[in-house]
C-alpha cells in the first residue's frame, strides 16, 4: 500500500530541492527531509485508518510539516470551500474574509486571531498559490492529543493533500505554497532581520 508511483517522484523531488530522501520499509513510509527558511521540515506520506461501518479503511495523504514555537494566536487553517461549507455559511457560519470575492468564495479561513490570518494572506501572490493548490489543507495547529503533547512547546505548520502525490509538478506547487506560507510566519520574518 505504501509503495507506488510516488516513490520515484519523491526521490527526484528530494534531489531538486537539496533534501534527503529516506525510503520507507515495512510499515514506515517514504520521507523527504529538507530545510526551508532555516527550519527543518519533512515531506511524508501518512496512512490513517478510519472505521467505515465495521471495516477499517486506509486514508492516504501527503503532508509537508515543520514545527514552529507554540503561539496560540498564530493558529489558523485554510481549506477549499465545498458543499458542506456552503450549507454552513447559509446557516450563518462565518470564517475570516479577505475582501476578495473570488478567494473568499473558494476558501474557508479560520483563525484564533483573524487579523493575523488577514495579514498572512494579504499577499496576492500567496493567494494565487492557494488557488493553484486548491485541494490542499493548510494549518498551523495545536497537536495536543487526549493526554499528551507529542511536541511540547511546538505547533506544526502542516500542508496536507489527499493521496500520495505522484506528479512532480503538483508536488512542487504544494511545496511552493508551503514554503511561501512558512516564509510569512513571524518566527521566519524575525530570523531574516
Amino acid at each position: 500500500m505504501l509503495r507506488g508511483k510516488h516513490h520515484d517522484v519523491w526521490k527526484q523531488f528530494a534531489l531538486d530541492i537539496g533534501g534527503d530522501y529516506l525510503e520507507g520499509s515495512g510499515r514506515s513510509h517514504d520521507e523527504v527531509r529538507f530545510v526551508a527558511h532555516g527550519r527543518d521540515a519533512v515531506l511524508e506520506g501518512d496512512v490513517t485508518l478510519v472505521m467505515v461501518g465495521k471495516i477499517m479503511v486506509p486514508v492516504l495523504s501527503t503532508r509537508f510539516v515543520v514545527q514552529l514555537p507554540e503561539v496560540s494566536t498564530y493558529r489558523f487553517s485554510v481549506s477549499a470551500a465545498g458543499f458542506g461549507s456552503a450549507i454552513a455559511r447559509w446557516f450563518g457560519a462565518q470564517d475570516v474574509a479577505m475582501g476578495e470575492a473570488t478567494f473568499d468564495d473558494a476558501f474557508i479561513l479560520k483563525a484564533v486571531d483573524p487579523a493575523f490570518v488577514q495579514q498572512l494572506f494579504a499577499d496576492a501572490a500567496l493567494r494565487a498559490l492557494c488557488a493553484r493548490s486548491a485541494f490542499a489543507h493548510l494549518q498551523r495547529r495545536d497537536d495536543t492529543q487526549l493526554w499528551s503533547d507529542p511536541t511540547p512547546g511546538m505547533d506544526p505548520l502542516e500542508l496536507s493533500v489527499p493521496g500520495f502525490v505522484d506528479d512532480l509538478e503538483t508536488l512542487r506547487a504544494y511545496f511552493n505554497l508551503f514554503t511561501a506560507v512558512l516564509a510569512r510566519q513571524p518566527e521566519c520574518l524575525i530570523a531574516r532581520t
